[in-house]
């Protein structure tokens, strides 16, 4: 989903209070819905409604001689509501919109795909859920839209809306956590039902393929401390069009580690992810495909931290940021590199409401060693930037 990485700054602000470890359980269940909301690691717990809405921009320029050298800049306003029904029953609804710009190249304006969610825990151990991605973003793209689409896809650079629109998915997930001793265990399992749509104008019913992820995960630790690994498996189905199979991604192992440690007046939370691929199978060759699946993706290695830290008695907080990107040389050779962040921000909060503010700055290289039919390989050198701001109320 395009919502994610500010749903996990949500989640993070508001799992303190989740005990361990059904906090563990609601990750997995969340990771095991393949697309489904990162909230679902603090569901339920509390009671009321939060609503979180931000504006966020981001710009990269890629130093290189041709017109796609261009700076590639992307505005979004983004909303989430949630509804804590006490203890057990939780529901998130989230959505946004953005306006996308590649200068002489074009530029789009859209909705997102919208996402509702729910998680219910029926019993102290066990944790269900389910939600489905509402098409209200842009599909059945013309030539221009569909080359924005392409630049926005790039996992390397990290787009905040890296697909204008899909079609409807449903997912459902299922997890069971327990603890023993001083260790909390949890395994998951989800089912995502990819929805068929229109991807460009002209071409016929794009079909992706279904998705089936395994889970388990750790978590060691205190109030003070904690060390949380995760690893996740997911199968997946043949993309079809108009009826045809052209497409097939390799089954994907996801392992990711985070380590979260609170003090009188700080609070570091660090995560490393790493992200193998088997081998894709492009099966018909002349066929446009969904630029995650034009990328054929390799190896990912991803690492950041963040630091809280509260300025004494006083509502304020100040955020420093860190973070890199290693992508392994992919099946094409048309998309490894690395990419280094580093930035800060500031925090103003109280009981009921939190107003944050963030900037990074970004560089790194792409190498292309096998570089498409019209393109240029070698080295080609990015820079970018990005500013966000959030508003948080809850308590109603």
């Amino acid at each position: 989903m395009r919502r994610t990485r500010n749903m996990k700054k949500a989640a993070g602000r508001s799992a303190r209070r989740a005990p361990a470890p059904l906090v563990l359980a609601c990750l997995l269940a969340s990771s095991a819905g393949a697309q489904g909301l990162e909230t679902g690691a603090n569901s339920g717990f509390d009671r009321g409604i939060r609503i979180i809405t931000g504006v966020r921009y981001e710009s990269f320029d890629e130093h290189r001689s041709d017109v796609l050298g261009q700076r590639l800049g992307q505005l979004n306003v983004y909303g989430l509501v949630t509804t804590l029904c006490g203890p057990n029953l939780r529901f998130d609804f989230a959505s946004g919109w953005n306006a996308t710009n590649w200068h002489s190249l074009g530029d789009l304006s859209t909705l997102d795909d919208s996402r509702f969610d729910v998680a219910w825990r029926p019993t102290e151990h066990l944790m269900l859920g389910g939600g489905i991605n509402i098409p209200t973003g842009r599909t059945n793209l013309d030539f221009e839209a569909a080359r924005l689409a392409q630049g926005v896809a790039s996992r390397l650079k990290g787009y905040q809306t890296s697909k204008f629109g899909e079609g409807t998915d449903f997912d459902a997930r299922a997890s069971y956590g327990v603890r023993v001793g001083g260790i909390g265990l949890a395994a998951a399992a989800g089912w995502l039902v990819k929805g068929h749509y229109t991807m460009l104008e002209g071409q016929g019913a794009y079909d992706p393929g279904d998705q089936v992820t395994l889970s388990l995960g750790t978590e060691v630790g205190s109030t003070a401390q904690t060390w949380r690994t995760v690893a996740s498996y997911t199968l997946y189905a043949h993309d079809e069009l108009d009826g045809a199979t052209i497409f097939e991604f390799g089954n994907r192992l996801r392992l990711e580690t985070t380590y979260r440690r609170r003090a009188t007046s700080l609070l570091f939370l660090a995560r490393a992810r790493a992200v193998f691929r088997a081998d894709s199978q492009r099966l018909v060759p002349d066929v446009v495909l969904q630029p995650e699946a034009r990328e054929a993706q390799g190896a990912e290695l991803y690492v950041d931290q963040t630091t809280d830290i509260s300025l004494g008695a006083s509502p304020f907080g100040l955020l420093l940021l860190s973070g890199m990107r290693v992508f392994d040389v992919n099946e094409r050779g048309t998309g490894s590199g690395h990419r280094i962040d580093a930035g800060g921000g500031l925090r103003l909060g109280s009981k009921t409401v939190t107003l944050e503010v963030r900037g990074r700055g970004s560089f790194g290289r792409i190498d292309v060693t096998n570089p498409v039919p019209g393109s240029t390989g070698g080295r080609r050198s990015f820079t970018g930037w990005s500013v966000d701001g959030s508003l948080t109320r809850r308590g109603w």
